[in-house]
């Protein structure tokens, strides 16, 4: 049977999978030496050791804590002295100390239409400046730790909580596209990227659009559409586009090549350059031609034109408030993470391309 899982549990982040496979390996060999510890059949502190055994099929060594314990403090207490947490990590554990809501513990398949009112956890309620007094951070980086946990997807948060980001770098990447900031997530996990800023500018860089190579005869656009009359002026600065994208790609080159020289060498840092599998690479001209190519005119029809055909129940009229193209109907390139992007297919058979 699976327990469930308190809040007051959750307040510390998971380890990752390596790791747990390594505490699995370890308590096969030795022993669980430290109990799992439940509160009315919750699990208050041991959801890794839990998950150790599941993985190793090692009987799990359970105890329940008294009825008068209070659990933030010895869950406080079990788990502060054992890790070693930066400042961001510890401001996200406040902001998880705070949003806890006395009285409650989370609802499962079992206990749904039951009172779950029982599980002390130290009060009627903890305020981010508590919270903050108690994991030593300031309350103002514990109310930014709080929009973290609120508004970035989990991916970022467990890069926070796993000491790999900051409070501020998650920041640094919040108007990002969700998708965007999941896929620099992914990296910084990888290490494939030093920070999350660093991941959204490599992916933006890496990023496929569906656009052909530049050309400078444009008689369709990038779906195979024929130019209409109301944007043949747009596709005529596509040349202007090329060249400076041309322009773009060649000084980061040249970037990329002062890089490796001695001289280079103050180039050759992580927040000054981006060091990819090509080799050092500046951000701001990666940033530059991101925005050239993303600019550029690609369709000569917007595609939300369509999106009452893919999507009818959604009542949408285009008209001059377009986000996309701002009542122009002729779009920029789309990125995948894009919900225009969705349309395009529906676009071309429209126009019979």
């Amino acid at each position: 049977m699976t327990l469930p899982i308190h809040p007051v549990a959750e307040i510390f982040p998971l380890m990752s999978d390596a790791e747990l496979r390594e505490l699995g390996a370890d308590i096969k060999a030795h022993g669980q030496l430290e109990p799992i510890w439940t509160f009315q059949g919750a699990i208050v502190d041991g959801r890794n050791r839990y998950d150790a055994c599941c993985i190793q099929e090692v009987e799990p060594r359970i105890r329940e804590l008294p009825a008068d314990t209070d659990l933030l403090a010895f869950v406080l207490g079990k788990n502060l002295h054992r890790r070693q947490l930066n400042e961001s990590q510890r401001a996200i554990v406040a902001a998880n100390i705070a949003n806890l809501r006395s009285g409650q513990k989370k609802k499962t398949p079992a206990n749904i239409g039951e009172n779950t009112k029982g599980p002390p956890i130290g009060g009627p309620g903890i305020s981010q400046s508590d919270a903050a007094k108690t994991m030593n951070v300031s309350e103002r980086t514990v109310q930014r730790a709080s929009k973290v946990v609120k508004n970035a997807p989990r991916e970022v948060v467990e890069q926070v909580q796993a000491g790999s980001a900051t409070v501020a770098d998650a920041e640094a990447v919040a108007e990002e596209p969700k998708e965007v900031q999941k896929a620099a997530a992914e990296k910084v996990k990888k290490k494939a990227a030093k920070t999350l800023k660093e991941g959204v500018a490599q992916v933006k860089a890496e990023e496929v659009h569906p656009v052909e190579e530049p050309t400078t005869d444009w008689p369709v656009d990038a779906l195979g559409i024929p130019i209409q009359d109301h944007a043949i002026e747009a596709f005529e600065s596509i040349p202007k586009f090329d060249e400076l994208a041309k322009l773009l790609r060649q000084v980061g080159k040249l970037y990329s090549e002062l890089a490796e020289l001695p001289g280079g060498e103050f180039l050759r840092r992580h927040g000054v350059s981006i060091n990819s599998p090509n080799g050092w690479k500046s951000k701001g001209i990666q940033d530059a031609l991101a925005a050239v190519q993303d600019c550029k005119p690609a369709y000569t029809v917007c595609p939300w034109t369509v999106n009452h055909l893919v999507h009818p129940e959604a009542q949408f009229t285009h008209d001059a408030e377009c986000s996309l193209c701002k009542g122009k109907n002729w779009s920029r390139v789309l990125r995948k993470h894009e919900p225009a992007y969705s349309l395009l297919e529906k676009l071309k058979e429209v126009h019979g391309v």
